[in-house]
């Protein structure tokens, strides 16, 4: 049991990452910062990281739905519709496919996730999709966090006063901006605004070298570096997350996969979509519970009626063609 819970947290490159993340934010935030957030950054910044954590433990520890043996006993006796996988040889019910990684048919699979290292099937996407969610959320507090605590509060609480020599080579003390980039700027037809924004930069940067300079202690230059370093990896993972969240949202929303991105047969409409993902109870969606299971089996699936009047139409004309042909 041990084994399984270190493999599901920590077994992939893509888990280490996401934890290792968490943890410096942990300690910028938490464990080095001078001075506590006050108590709606604190709850807020807790509630989201408790909801992430319970939906990634549930989306690694619940089942994403397997084909039963019942089930392949049935398809092998023809009593329920199937397909057979060219890779494996395996019975496939409607919408379900073999997963090598896993050694099973994954019912409802919407892709593997090489990140969390686990199949997104029927049962399970509803966690994962309020994983990204969630985690997208969490990230750009960092971000935010993050941006307040480098550009407000540490000029003022981690720094020395003036009289205090910084620390720095004397070269770092002063960055000189380069005459050669002013110069090639200025042929150009946007050189003002573009050297004004590389001024800016400049000007920026000089001040946080000579502010690292007059840090009182290593621990201090230390938490300095890990909170400019928290700055763009926030930033990267909450673009990352955003974008995964809203790709999985809109699938969801029109019940397609990431394997079948334009395949519309299964569009209930929105509130029925969301039904079979999230359960039956909207006041649930959000919460990663159990209280409500996807609305279905994972094995059949409604079909579009205008899916449905398109493909007897189909069978329609094929059959009078047939007729036609003399057949």
């Amino acid at each position: 049991m041990l084994n399984k819970v270190a493999r599901l947290t920590f077994g992939t490159a893509g888990l280490m990452c996401i934890w290792s993340l968490e943890a410096v934010n942990y300690l910028v935030h938490v464990v080095m910062r001078p001075h506590q957030w006050n108590t709606a950054s604190s709850t807020c910044g807790y509630v989201v990281w408790s909801l992430q954590l319970a939906c990634f433990v549930r989306c690694q520890l619940i089942s994403p739905g397997f084909a039963s043996l019942a089930w392949e006993q049935q398809a092998l006796a023809g009593e329920v519709p199937s397909t057979v996988c060219k890779r494996s040889g395996r019975l496939l019910p409607e919408r379900a496919v073999y997963v090598r990684r896993a050694d099973a048919v994954v019912l409802g699979l919407d892709h593997y996730c090489i990140w969390l290292g686990s199949p997104i099937g029927f049962r399970n996407r509803k966690f994962f999709v309020l994983f990204v969610c969630y985690s997208a959320l969490f990230c750009a507090m960092g971000v935010a966090h993050s941006a307040y605590d480098l550009l407000c509060t540490l000029p003022d609480t981690l720094l020395l006063p003036p009289a205090h020599p910084p620390s720095l080579p004397a070269h770092c003390r002063h960055v000189s901006f380069p005459d050669a980039l002013r110069d090639a700027l200025s042929r150009h037809h946007l050189s003002a605004t573009a050297a004004a924004f590389v001024g800016a930069c400049h000007r920026g940067f000089g001040v946080y070298l000579r502010s690292l300079g007059r840090a009182h202690d290593a621990n201090q230059l230390a938490y300095a570096l890990l909170l400019t370093l928290t700055v763009p990896a926030n930033l990267l993972a909450a673009l990352l997350l955003a974008w995964l969240s809203i790709e999985q949202v809109q699938l969801a929303a029109r019940n397609r996969t990431t394997l079948e991105p334009t395949d519309g047969r299964y569009d209930m409409g929105l509130a029925a979509n969301l039904r079979q993902i999230f359960g039956a109870n909207a006041l649930y969606w959000w919460l990663p519970t159990r209280a409500e299971l996807p609305d279905g089996n994972g094995y059949s699936w409604p079909l579009n009626p205008s899916y449905r009047v398109r493909t007897r139409r189909s069978c329609n004309r094929r059959a009078h063609g047939r007729a036609a042909a003399g057949f």
